[in-house]
């Protein structure tokens, strides 16, 4: 629990900020500050490769979706 604790210490702007309910399904958002709002995104990772093929072999490609309109706006 030693870790908790540190990570617990650490600074943040608005601690009341995160929501806990919002931790509850399957995917969970990764949310970015920036100048211009929070961006809100979904990872994904992909892994290609087989076997027959060393050069795709361990290659991963992480994609961020959006996860609102807000977000989608921003990269307009």
């Amino acid at each position: 629990m030693a870790l908790e604790a540190e990570i617990s210490a650490y600074p943040v702007d608005d601690p009341g900020e995160a929501n806990i309910d919002d931790l509850s399904g399957v995917a969970v958002p990764v949310r970015i500050r920036t100048k211009t709002g929070i961006l809100s995104f979904i990872s994904t990772t992909t892994v290609l490769g087989t076997p027959r093929d060393v050069t795709l072999s361990e290659l991963a490609l992480e994609t961020l979706l959006p996860t609102d309109d807000a977000t989608v706006e921003a990269f307009r």
